[in-house]
């Protein structure tokens, strides 16, 4: 999905970066003895927003940035 503004000749892109973790997770039974380990696997958003592209018979720049993260931890500080 994206949305064209033709006035500005502007394509926004919505984007999600992620990344997973491994890790190694070895529970504890009540006798404190090891059962068997296994891989859990985690992941964490690196960015999650939009990007604004514009395009030009010259080039393509990179226009705009919102990352919602940013928005949302600045709103959280500011209460």
């Amino acid at each position: 999905m994206f949305v064209y503004d033709e006035a500005t000749k502007t394509v926004y892109l919505p984007l999600v970066r992620t990344v997973q973790d491994i890790v190694k997770m070895c529970p504890v039974n009540p006798d404190y003895k090891l059962v068997q380990c296994y891989d859990d696997y985690q992941n964490r958003v690196l960015f999650a927003g939009y990007k604004g592209i514009t395009v030009t018979p010259s080039g393509i720049t990179q226009t705009k940035v919102v990352d919602y993260q940013q928005y949302y931890r600045s709103a959280a500080t500011a209460k």
